[in-house]
């Protein structure tokens, strides 16, 4: 059938008599009957926004090559010629002659049940039977754990107090006359010390030490969660395993909300990422063993956790050009948070860690600087002010939990649903499939996860994205977070957004990331350009402009929409106050 002819029927644009002829054609063969109504549901839905599956979404990201790839040899939705069976006149509907049923179908239930009634009824029969006596030889080898010899029941009554215990390996043979009247402990850690008393028990926060392979300077833990590594040979970042080796260089990414663990020599790290914005996912750089002997990494960005061992550990965190080394005592813990203290305005932030110590004495060094903290203490450091800033304070929940939360679990197990299909899909091809996703709070952590590995293009499109105002936060978020975190990075995201607008686009868009400082939001033009801007032909700059305008005045939206500038009395309302001038810096900064 002529397509033509399939979208004149639609239209009413064919002759009675080529409509009659038409419809006896559906009615004979259920193919063309299939397209029209297929054609007509599609039609019906033109108007609306049609939902498309994820399936077909994940399949279409896919995709390497287009229709070129169908050879000619490829199996077509056609029939062998000389057949035309899709027209032969359709068999009218008629009820078939109903075949019996075997015999398992029509008694077996029956029998089923009959059968379960009678094993109910002997299971009643003998759970209310005679109770075995006191000094029945089953129960006394029962609770004497021996098969050969029954229990005395002069030592029962003397033991009036006796429990029976959970299993046989807890039964300890008899050595005094004080340890035989010891009661039994049928805890867990009772059985297990019943299984070889000389085996230590060891902490659940604190996994086992594995021997790092030789050539490498560290090892992944048996559960790395969402732990990238970043391939400069391939230009891409690939996840790692359990047990991969990471070697001197190595730029590691631990993705939120996941907890991702790894090991350098005999120390235990775990980059605690968290659900807040500027500090979603963690980055090190693995360094090799510092000559005086400890471990090494440079933290970028992030949290980390570090576990110590049977000593005290020495471990040198590098950050910026500086370099911190942190004792870590004994089967104890510390935090180290990569701090972003950029000043409104500015788009440094200046290299500052902070340091949390739950418990125990952690000396601090850093060149000439020395300090010793007695947890539960808090510390920042800043070079050239060196340490300052000290709190004897509690440490926060991500230092001292051995998990996250249960919110946190169960968004990281949804987003790492993300990332289970093929073995091959590149990282970022899972990650852009997760921003279109129907999860708001996963589309959050897709775009923090591309702000992680540097994909800043495609946060500048999310930027960008009409009737997508939460995406637009988040991609904000990651964007002022990579400013504040090298001095390279105001020139690098202004040369990708001259690409997507013009210099005076990326200009005005690295301006509002930056916000204002105290000065200029005294200033009357500041908010003259910011009324301005909320009329301009780019959502960003409208949602940055209407972001600043909030923070610098204390004041709501006003009901104004950067998606529809023009609805509403919002933009009025901005454009009244700022020709009044009652437009001035708020109580907060």
């Amino acid at each position: 059938t002529d397509p033509s002819q399939v979208a004149a029927y639609l239209d009413n644009q064919l002759s009675a008599e080529e409509v009659a002829e038409y419809e006896k054609k559906c009615l004979t063969s259920d193919v063309h009957l299939a397209e029209v109504a297929s054609v007509h549901q599609i039609l019906s839905l033109i108007g609306q926004k049609a939902k498309v599956p994820p399936e077909a979404r994940h399949r279409m990201y896919r995709l390497i090559k287009g229709r070129e790839a169908v050879g000619d040899d490829s199996p077509r939705s056609v029939f062998p010629d000389g057949d035309d069976s899709t027209n032969d006149p359709v068999v009218p509907w008629a009820a078939g002659e109903i075949a019996d049923r075997p015999w398992y179908e029509r008694f077996g239930p029956s029998a089923g049940i009959v059968a379960l009634i009678l094993i109910l009824a002997f299971s009643a029969w003998k759970s209310v039977g005679p109770t075995p006596k006191h000094g029945d030889e089953s129960l006394d080898l029962a609770l004497a754990g021996d098969s050969k010899k029954p229990l005395d029941d002069k030592s029962t009554e003397e033991k009036p107090n006796f429990q029976p215990p959970v299993s046989p390996v807890a039964v300890k043979p008899k050595t005094s006359v004080d340890e035989s009247k010891k009661s039994i402990d049928p805890s867990p850690i009772a059985v297990e010390k019943a299984k070889g008393e000389d085996q230590p028990t060891k902490n659940a926060a604190n996994p086992p030490i594995v021997p790092v392979p030789s050539g490498a300077v560290g090892i992944v833990g048996e559960t790395p969660a969402m732990l990238l590594r970043y391939d400069a040979k391939d230009r891409v970042w690939k996840r790692l395993e359990s047990k991969a080796s990471l070697r001197d260089g190595n730029r590691i990414v631990g993705l939120a909300p996941f907890r991702n663990g790894f090991q350098l020599g005999k120390v235990e790290f775990e980059m605690a990422a968290t659900g807040e914005p500027l500090v979603r996912d963690g980055e090190v750089i693995v360094r090799a063993q510092e000559p005086g002997g400890a471990v090494r990494l440079d933290l970028v960005r992030g949290r980390l956790v570090i576990h110590g061992g049977d000593t005290e550990t020495p471990v040198a965190v590098g950050f910026g050009s500086q370099v911190l080394t942190i004792t870590v005592p004994a089967a104890g813990v510390v935090g180290v948070e990569r701090l972003l203290l950029r000043s409104s305005g500015s788009s440094i932030s200046p290299p500052t860690l902070r340091i949390y110590a739950p418990e125990g004495d952690v000396p601090l060094a850093a060149g000439a600087e020395r300090t010793l903290i007695k947890g539960p203490t808090v510390i920042t450091f800043q070079p050239p002010a060196a340490f300052f800033d000290k709190k004897e304070m509690s440490s926060p929940g991500w230092v001292t939990e051995t998990s996250p939360s249960n919110l946190e679990r169960e968004l990281g197990k949804q987003f790492l649903s993300r990332f289970t299909g093929d073995a091959d899909l590149p990282v970022k091809t899972s990650i852009m499939e997760a921003i279109e996703d129907d999860e708001k709070e996963i589309r959050r952590l897709a775009i923090a996860a591309l702000g992680a590995t540097g994909s800043l293009e495609e946060v500048v499109e999310v930027l960008n994205q009409a009737r997508n105002p939460e995406g637009r936060r988040a991609a904000g978020d990651v964007l002022r977070a990579q400013l504040a975190l090298s001095p390279t990075a105001e020139k690098t995201l202004g040369e990708i957004l001259t690409r997507v607008g013009d210099e005076n686009y990326a200009t005005q868009v690295i301006q509002l990331l930056k916000g204002f400082s105290s000065a200029e939001a005294r200033e009357e033009k500041t908010y003259d350009r910011l009324v301005g801007q909320l009329s301009a032909g780019e959502v960003s700059i409208r949602a940055l402009a209407l972001e600043n305008l909030r923070a610098l005045t204390g004041r709501d939206d006003l009901g104004y929409q950067p998606d529809a500038p023009t609805a509403g009395k919002g933009l009025n309302d901005w454009r009244e106050l700022a020709r009044t001038r009652q437009l001035r810096p708020g109580d907060k900064e």
